[in-house]
């Protein structure tokens, strides 16, 4: 027997939509924007992170699925706003203020050279410092950091022999793959023979006993924590990374040393051997710069008690210095003896002018050159 239902309560099937709702009770956290909607309509999903992020996921309807055996949701072809919302968060890359820039104070100038190296980076976990060229078996201390790392930052290092050594230092952060990684780093520590010891200069002077030295364009080659009282240190290169010479040094090399102030002076050791090279000299280059002096003596800081022909000095607008030789027949050249200790001494002209680099207050570059035959 057929029985018909009374009129206006005719069965109907149930939406999708209300079967999800009777679920919802079960799900902590997630609320369905969506109303009740045809199968092809789109489901949004509103959610906050354990980090408090507000995220909405859209999928369509069909998208969404009852995992059986339990309350969970599961969710395909999803895309959320923001975009990537729904990754995997990791920390961020490292940065640093000045590109991890290294820099060097030199701490002992006789072997064990010993130094502390400066750097600064933020959002770091590790940094690891690597010798890329010169013995890495005589640097010590130079290795694998542990942070975090969240500004200023450094370490001591020791290097047990003279030589031309460079450093770089990568920062990381654990999670994320992006590394930062410093510019070169040169030390080049120098056997100290008279160069390291005491040394009179000029009253209301002092002396530069180490300093950052480019060679050309600045500030692409530039050598940091130079040993300005080694000869070879200074004129033994053309450029940053270059193997080092000691006496007579380099023909043509230019170092620029950076960090002499108007109120400085030089005093750079060097010992002539048995096998003598006929002559050489200084230039001054074509720089805007206060006048110059310069004496080569037996004596560190000396610019008086020299012969004349070992002085010499070179207006702003450049000109040579001090030319020396081997040959004694030659008195107008500072005149060099085999297997001697001598010192390059050079200074500006009046340490007190306010025209150029303020009085003695700022730093102004020292220019040079050699020329060797």
């Amino acid at each position: 027997m057929k029985r018909s239902l009374p009129a206006g309560n005719a069965m109907t099937a149930p939406s999708r939509f209300s079967f999800y709702s009777n679920v919802l009770p079960f799900l902590a956290g997630l609320v369905f924007l969506a109303a009740n909607t045809p199968a092809s309509a789109q489901t949004h999903i509103q959610i906050t992170t354990s980090a408090g992020t507000p995220c909405v996921a859209t999928t369509d309807i069909d998208g969404v699925t009852l995992v059986a055996g339990s309350t969970d949701l599961k969710a395909t072809g999803v895309t959320f706003v923001p975009a990537g919302c729904g990754a995997a968060s990791q920390p961020p890359a490292p940065t640093s203020t000045n590109n991890l820039t290294l820099a060097a104070t030199a701490t002992n100038s006789a072997a064990p050279f010993t130094y502390t190296i400066n750097w600064n980076v933020s959002n770091a976990t590790a940094c690891v410092g690597t010798v890329t060229s010169g013995a890495p078996a005589n640097v010590t201390g130079w290795g694998t950091f542990s942070g975090p790392f969240n500004g200023a930052a450094s370490a001591p290092i020791s290097i047990s022999a003279p030589g031309s050594y460079a450093l770089t230092l990568t920062c990381s952060n654990a999670g994320n793959a992006a590394n930062l990684v410093s510019p070169t780093l040169v030390l080049s520590p120098q056997a100290g023979g008279g160069g390291t010891g005491s040394c009179s200069g000029p009253a209301g002077l002092t002396r530069v006993t180490y300093t950052d030295v480019y060679y050309g364009a600045y500030p692409a080659n530039v050598r940091q924590g130079v040993n300005a009282q080694e000869w070879g240190a200074l004129w033994g290169h053309f450029n940053p990374t270059d193997a080092e010479l000691a006496w007579p040094a380099r023909n043509g090399s230019q170092p620029t040393l950076i960090s002499f102030r108007q109120n400085s002076y030089l005093a750079a050791h060097f010992k002539t051997g048995a096998s003598t090279v006929p002559y050489g000299f200084f230039l001054f280059p074509f720089l805007a710069a206060p006048s110059m002096d310069m004496a080569i003596s037996t004596t560190c800081g000396d610019f008086t008690a020299t012969p004349s022909g070992c002085q010499a000095t070179a207006g702003s607008s450049g000109g040579n210095l001090v030319s020396w030789t081997f040959a004694t027949n030659n008195p107008t050249k500072c005149i060099l003896q085999p297997n001697t200790d001598y010192w390059v001494n050079m200074k500006y002209t009046d340490p007190n002018s306010t025209s150029v680099c303020g009085g003695g207050a700022s730093i102004c570059p020292l220019p040079t050159a050699l020329q060797t035959n």
